[in-house]
């Protein structure tokens, strides 16, 4: 789940009560921006594509995951 820490729309405390009710395989990735920045390239669109791609990788294709130390 990416949201951002300053988003006017989806309250952080929801946020966390969202996430929290998931199951399986899960990350909560904030970045500090507002709601719709996420989407708007040098406003946090790239954190959010980054965290994305990192997740799907890891969980979706692990074989296309970085490889991490320890």
């Amino acid at each position: 789940m990416i949201t951002g820490s300053r988003d006017s729309l989806i309250p952080a405390g929801l946020v966390q009560e969202f996430y929290d009710a998931v199951i399986g395989p899960k990350q909560l990735t904030v970045i500090d921006a507002e709601h719709h920045s996420l989407y708007m390239p040098g406003r946090g669109f790239e954190e959010s594509m980054e965290a994305s791609t990192r997740w799907f990788a890891t969980h979706l294709m692990p074989e296309a995951a970085p490889a991490t130390a320890g």
